[in-house]
């Protein structure tokens, strides 16, 4: 997929000095292809950061039945699947890395500290 680009979401409360969130998305549609948070867990070394980006792999349909049983497990109705965004199965990634600052910006091509 080309076009695709971090975009910084503020205005999370978080008790780590540093916690900056992504979506990542396109500029071809309106869909979320992953997120990544860079943040200070104190259990890190000093000047390390941890990453942690998910990547949409996959999205296909569930079948009537999945959406029967997720009507079901999550208590809504029909009209909610898709506020909720349940109406598909989606596969994902995660990749979680402790780097210095300037490693995880270049890794991402993010700017931690705008």
């Amino acid at each position: 997929m080309e076009n695709l680009y971090w975009d910084r979401v503020r205005g999370f409360i978080s008790e780590f000095k540093i916690d900056a969130r992504w979506v990542l998305r396109s500029e071809d549609d309106d869909k979320t292809y992953g997120s990544l948070r860079i943040v200070s867990f104190p259990n890190l070394p000093p000047g390390y950061l941890q990453s942690i980006a998910i990547f949409v792999t996959e999205v296909t349909p569930k079948t009537k039945g999945q959406l029967m049983k997720s009507l079901d497990d999550y208590k809504m109705s029909e009209t909610e699947l898709e506020v909720y965004s349940v109406k598909d199965n989606v596969e994902t990634e995660e990749t979680i890395v402790n780097a210095p600052y300037p490693e995880l910006e270049n890794l991402y091509s993010v700017n931690i500290f705008e």
